[in-house]
């Protein structure tokens, strides 16, 4: 059972307050609501990253650092269908609200799906050029290349975190920034991604010599 209540936040209260308020809720998620608990944003441990980069400092409040408009649903809306925009949107928390936009619940990926998470880390080698793939790999490594309207990369991590695996170690080589960039710290997904970097070229099984 979710702790959401305690992810609550007013939009006066700050940023440090708000992580507080995340790590309490232990959702990677807080809510930012008015006196009525009617949603008014939401603010992710990516969020706060990003404002943190951009120069903010822990004192502004949780409106300036808030993702307003967010996406919720109904608490009468069936699972599955939740579950799929939440993949289609690419969020792992899906606030339930209410008639009058008050906050009834969170669910997450793993409420739905009823995944216990594992302690295994995955190791995924993702450093090859993939030249049997030229030209389309010639800009883009392969892991990025978009089938089904994702990078492949992103579908298989998904399809482990679905399974309840959620750290992971991503070796990297050819054009790693595109990589890293678009997964970053791996919460966007509710996973904890790290990155090991090939300077040179290391084989098919190299990578596993840069896990610490």
């Amino acid at each position: 059972m979710s702790s959401w209540r305690d992810a609550l936040v007013s939009s006066s209260m700050t940023l440090r307050q708000t992580i507080e308020a995340i790590t309490a809720g232990n959702l990677q998620i807080a809510l930012v609501v008015d006196a009525q608990n009617k949603l008014l944003g939401t603010i992710t441990d990516g969020d706060i990253r990003k404002a943190i980069l951009a120069g903010k400092d822990l004192e502004i409040t949780a409106a300036e650092a808030m993702r307003k408009n967010p996406t919720t649903s109904a608490a009468s809306t069936p699972r599955a269908a939740i579950l799929k925009v939440m993949r289609e949107r690419r969020i792992h928390q899906m606030p339930l609200v209410d008639e009058a936009g008050k906050v009834v619940d969170v669910l997450t990926v793993d409420d739905i799906i009823g995944a216990k998470q594992k302690s295994n880390a995955v190791v995924i080698m993702a450093g090859g050029l993939g030249t049997r793939l030229y030209p389309l790999t010639q800009d883009t490594p392969k892991p990025m290349l978009n089938v089904g309207g994702k990078p492949i990369l992103e579908t298989i991590i998904q399809s482990f975190i679905d399974q309840g695996y959620v750290n992971f170690f991503v070796s990297l080589n050819y054009k790693a920034e595109i990589i890293s960039d678009y997964f970053g710290d791996g919460s966007r997904l509710g996973a904890s991604i790290k990155y090991l970097h090939e300077t040179t070229r290391l084989g098919t099984a190299g990578g596993l010599s840069l896990l610490p």
